[in-house]
């Protein structure tokens, strides 16, 4: 069995930290978002594994985008790693990890250091899906189950009906002798 294609989520208006994502990441499929109000059509349509955002964008920032995020039922667990490229502000820094953050990086980054984190999300997520199939396979086996059982059931009470119908006629038998 193939291992799904991990799916990452780059939402950040800087080309250049796009187009070093992108080759970093080669291994994985990446989608890259320019803004938030892109990344959160993206998450309409399509599952990721993890999401990287940076902080301040044009439309909107990533705070606000990831208060949107967290509120969409789809989207809501998947991992956020934030990134700037400004001085680490330490406020913004709690607020990250508040709406659910998993890391806060500094550019320039350690795209070794990132890619090794990525990975374990990425181990994460396959986890999780081999969980959904193993439930969803246990789901159906216990469908078959139930409907087996019902089955059963019934044909268990159409004989006990033919025996007590079978015990009444020999009784009937046996007394008219």
């Amino acid at each position: 069995m193939t291992s799904p294609q991990i799916k990452v989520l780059v939402v950040d208006d800087s080309e250049a930290i796009i187009r070093l994502l992108t080759t970093a990441f080669s291994s994985h499929s990446i989608t890259c978002a320019g803004s938030g109000k892109e990344a959160l059509r993206l998450l309409l349509k399509d599952d990721f594994a993890v999401i990287l955002l940076d902080v301040r964008m044009p439309d909107m920032d990533g705070f606000h985008t990831a208060e949107l995020i967290r509120l969409s039922e789809r989207a809501k667990d998947i991992p956020l790693i934030f990134l700037t490229g400004y001085e680490v502000d330490y406020a913004q820094m709690r607020r990250a990890f508040q709406l659910g953050a998993v890391d806060f990086i500094q550019k320039p980054f350690d795209i070794e250091a990132l890619k090794a984190k990525i990975e374990v999300f990425a181990q994460i997520y396959r986890k999780q899906l081999e969980m959904q199939k193993q439930a969803q396979q246990m789901s159906e086996t216990n469908s078959s189950l139930t409907d087996t059982n019902r089955r059963l059931l019934k044909q268990h009470r159409e004989l006990e009906e033919k025996i007590a119908k079978l015990e009444q006629e020999s009784c009937g038998q046996f007394q008219n002798l």
